[in-house]
């Protein structure tokens, strides 16, 4: 909650929107007894008494390390999160399962998502209040809007990490390399707790309104477009586009869905007037 909190103000988000932090790729150990299933390692995320993943490497062995953006990790955890809760015959299906829930992440999501205006001047501020002998200052002229550059990383696929150099991962699947972060998030426009649904369902709010991105956002999921290069105004409903392609994030069922209910409707059934 507390990086929820912080993401509240302009500043944090335009640095967190481009943090990156430590990444050491490992080698998963499936037929270890437990498992060591890891793939990497974020040192500067552990607390001082965690211990790392028992494939560490350990003593002189010599450890690389990269520089990933920390918004594809958080999305992972905020995955990995959702099934935290469940059933203890669904947990043992998901072996990444995380201790906590991640929830409050789909607030982060949505704060780091809105359009905020720049910061005004200070100097403007100062003339109001050393020099009120002056009389009445002019009005400053309107802030700028700041597009949060997160809107853009939303729409891209998602980061591939840096991997071991012994390890050989098996192929991506083309479905999977070609989805938007934001499909990874709107699967849950109908989970039951309130605060990851409504988070999310806020966050893609904030990516509509870039109308560049409409054209996307209602694509099937089956065809794949270029991911817009976003503009400052939001309302430039056409604009470049990047090289990058993605599938397209069909957002109407996703949306509609829970609207709708749970009702079962024979559709057999007409309703009066419609012939």
């Amino acid at each position: 909650m507390v990086l929820s909190n912080l993401t509240s103000s302009p500043l944090i988000i335009s640095s967190l929107s481009t943090l990156v932090i430590p990444f050491v790729p490992l080698v998963p150990k499936p037929t270890a007894s437990p498992p060591q299933l890891a793939t990497y390692y974020l040192p500067s995320s552990r607390c001082a008494s965690a211990t790392p993943p028992a494939n560490m490497p350990t003593g002189q062995v010599e450890v690389t390390i990269e520089y990933v953006a920390c918004l594809g990790l958080l999305v992972e955890a905020f995955c990995q999160g959702a099934y935290v809760g469940d059933t203890e015959e669904e947990m043992k299906k998901n072996v990444l399962a995380r201790k906590g829930d991640c929830h409050f992440l789909a607030t982060v999501f949505s704060n780091l998502s809105t359009v905020r205006r720049t910061c005004r001047p200070v100097t403007s501020v100062c003339d109001a209040t050393l020099k009120p002998s002056l009389g009445t200052p002019s009005p400053s002229p309107p802030r700028p809007l700041q597009l949060p550059p997160i809107r853009q990383a939303l729409l891209s696929p998602a980061p591939q990490y840096p991997i071991h150099a012994d390890y050989s991962p098996p192929p991506v699947d083309a479905q999977i390399a070609t989805e938007s972060v934001l499909s990874k998030l709107l699967i849950f426009t109908e989970h039951k707790d309130t605060i990851r649904r409504g988070g999310v369902l806020s966050t893609l709010k904030h990516v509509a309104m870039s109308a560049q991105t409409h054209s996307l956002l209602i694509t099937p999921e089956e065809e794949t477009v270029n991911v817009p290069h976003l503009l400052d105004n939001p309302h430039t409903r056409s604009g470049p586009l990047t090289d990058v392609k993605v599938r397209g994030v069909d957002v109407l069922p996703k949306i509609l869905g829970p609207l709708m209910g749970g009702e079962d409707i024979d559709i057999d059934v007409r309703l009066p007037g419609l012939g």
